[in-house]
């Protein structure tokens, strides 16, 4: 065998058969046939899969929204605190989404946590951070005198 030539093989090597093939209409009877008797296997489900759900998010008042967006490395993954209006149903959540009302599933919320001294900048309400920069008055400063005084 050398690269780039014709590949011969021996004529002893193959069998002489006569391939019979069946007609088609006794082809088509015996598909049938064979689909008839073809019966649907029964479905099992070995285990239950139960999603998870917070034990707190049935009672909590606010609630934490997971944002389904791709973020940047420091985005936030949740927004909220945001306030439960009403529950439809197990799975189901009305929410307070900036002044409007949305529905959310179960899988997108977890309860929002606060401890009872921060509730009175609660929901969503921040208080402006203190300025870290010193206030500049329009009149000047009294000038100090450097000479001793006696």
């Amino acid at each position: 065998m050398v690269f780039g030539t014709a590949l011969r093989i021996p004529g002893e090597l193959f069998i002489k058969q006569e391939v019979t093939l069946p007609k088609a209409a006794e082809f088509v009877v015996a598909l049938r046939r064979l689909f008839a008797s073809i019966r649907p296997v029964q479905a099992s489900r070995h285990t239950q899969h139960k999603p998870f759900v917070f034990k707190d998010l049935s009672t909590c008042e606010y609630v934490m929204r997971r944002l389904g967006t791709i973020k940047k490395p420091l985005d936030p993954p949740y927004s909220g605190p945001h306030r439960v209006v009403r529950r439809v149903n197990d799975r189901t959540y009305i929410v307070d989404v900036n002044g409007s009302e949305k529905a959310f599933s179960a899988d997108q919320l977890k309860p929002a946590y606060y401890e009872t001294s921060d509730e009175a900048s609660w929901p969503g309400e921040r208080q402006p951070a203190p300025s870290t920069r010193p206030m500049l008055s329009a009149e000047p400063s009294p000038p100090t005198d450097p000479s001793p005084t006696t």
